[in-house]
């Protein structure tokens, strides 16, 4: 009996003890549930491979005649990966040198005269020179070198008597009476005291003008006819350089006289002799120029959309731009452009021309411009008008430039392409919502997926 009661107390004390250990256990518990963790990413890429630019078909003409047209085919490609709304439009500049006033002898001498490359005028003799910080000033050089037929442009305007010498030189009497020593002055002007010279070996040994009376008509009697003399010269400068002197250029000579060659009439020694004569000389003046840059404003472009070809100077019904300086308003110097794929907005892969009412014009494109592709071309041919004379110009550079402006065509969730694109931060603005350029066919935001049917542009 005391043994089973012993054994009863000790299974108590471990009962006590267990639920102690568990109470304690329980107390200290945290519960736990079920949880997940996940993450998905989708990626967004962009590029910059967007290439939207000029595309031309162009050789340039150095000897560009009036008349004449100059194959300059241009139109914008996209050689990137998006599609794009394009818009074209055209300028131009030129550098323009005629001939002035002249410049009179005495003040040509008191000159320093320093050479500036430019190779453009080079061909036709014009020499540039910087004066007193000028640089648009122009001389023209007498080529020194003979040509083919044996001449020089110097020799061939020293060819008959020499009247009037910068240096010290003896003229013969054609009166028969002996020589006579004149010191940098001209002759008695009454065609008594002249230098018959061998054209092909004179040169000048000193510098100054030298004046020569080429061809004169002899009247009814036999005598010299005082109105009708002809005189060609230059001023040479001592160094190996002859410069032209001014020269009239219509081809007339002397009191009326016609069908006589240009460009060696020297005007106001006809008609004159002693002193008045002498005076004259001092008047002669130097040939020069002056170059002019004339940019986009100084021209007016007309837009001509010719009924016939035979209203158009390309003998085309292409619309053409009629680019003419506006001072001198009268001045026959004049260049087309030829255009063509030209629209009314009606038409696809066209360009349809908006004026801003300043006779300004916008070309943009009737379609969206897709990547790879390119559109048809705006521009055709440059000419020369016709109507150009030599009175115009001695010489000109024309740049006509192609403007291309481009802004990118957006897509929405379902991949139809949006006439709202991305606006630049700055030019034009595409909206269809505001019609303030562009607005779908449909009158809607949004086209067909692939292609652009039909754009209707309204003024920038």
């Amino acid at each position: 009996m005391k043994r089973t009661e012993k054994k009863r107390k000790q299974k108590k004390a471990v009962l006590v003890a267990t639920l102690a250990t568990a109470a304690v256990i329980v107390g200290g518990m945290t519960f736990a549930w079920y949880t997940s963790k996940d993450e998905v990413t989708n990626r967004l890429s962009a590029s910059t491979d967007y290439g939207v630019s000029i595309v031309e078909d162009f050789t340039p003409e150095t000897e560009w005649l009036p008349g004449q047209n100059v194959k300059k085919v241009a139109g914008a490609v996209n050689t990137g990966t998006v599609d794009a709304f394009v818009r074209m439009w055209l300028t131009g500049e030129m550098k323009l040198v005629k001939e002035d006033a002249g410049v009179s002898v005495n003040a040509f001498k008191a000159l320093t005269l320093n050479p500036v490359e430019d190779a453009t005028f080079t061909k036709v003799g014009l020499t540039k020179m910087s004066t007193e910080g000028s640089v648009n000033t122009y001389y023209k050089v007498l080529n020194n070198t003979a040509k083919t037929d044996g001449q020089s442009e110097r020799v061939s305007l020293q060819t008959g008597e020499l009247i009037h010498a910068g240096g010290n030189y003896t003229f013969k009497s054609n009166q028969g009476d002996g020589t006579t020593v004149i010191n940098g002055t001209s002759f008695d002007g009454d065609g008594t005291k002249v230098e018959l010279v061998d054209s092909e070996s004179f040169t000048p040994t000193e510098s100054g003008l030298f004046i020569f009376r080429r061809n004169y008509d002899l009247g009814t009697d036999g005598n010299v006819n005082k109105n009708n003399i002809e005189y060609s010269g230059y001023y040479y400068d001592g160094s190996d350089t002859y410069y032209a002197l001014k020269t009239k250029n219509d081809g007339t000579v002397g009191n009326g006289v016609t069908g006589k060659a240009s460009n060696v009439y020297i005007p106001g020694l006809t008609g004159l002799t002693g002193d008045e004569f002498k005076t004259a000389i001092g008047q002669v003046k130097v040939f020069s120029a002056k170059e002019t840059t004339l940019h986009n404003d100084n021209f007016t472009w007309t837009y001509n959309e010719p009924s016939t070809a035979a209203n158009s100077p390309f003998g085309t019904i292409n619309p053409y731009f009629e680019i003419k300086q506006n001072d001198p308003a009268d001045s026959t110097l004049k260049i087309n452009v030829e255009l063509q794929n030209i629209g009314d907005g009606t038409a696809a892969d066209k360009w349809q021309p908006i004026n801003d009412n300043n006779g300004k014009y916008t070309f943009y494109y009737t379609n969206d411009l897709e990547s790879g592709t390119a559109s048809n071309a705006l521009v055709n041919a440059v000419q020369l008008d016709k109507g150009a004379t030599q009175n115009d110009f001695i010489a000109f550079d024309f740049d006509l430039n192609v403007n291309l402006e481009s802004v990118q065509v957006t897509k929405d969730q379902s991949g139809k392409e949006s006439a709202t694109p991305v606006a630049p931060t700055t030019g034009w603005v595409v909206d269809a919502s505001e019609n303030s350029n562009i607005t779908a066919a449909s009158g809607t935001a949004t086209m067909d997926n692939a292609e652009i049917a039909k754009m209707t542009w309204a003024k920038m």
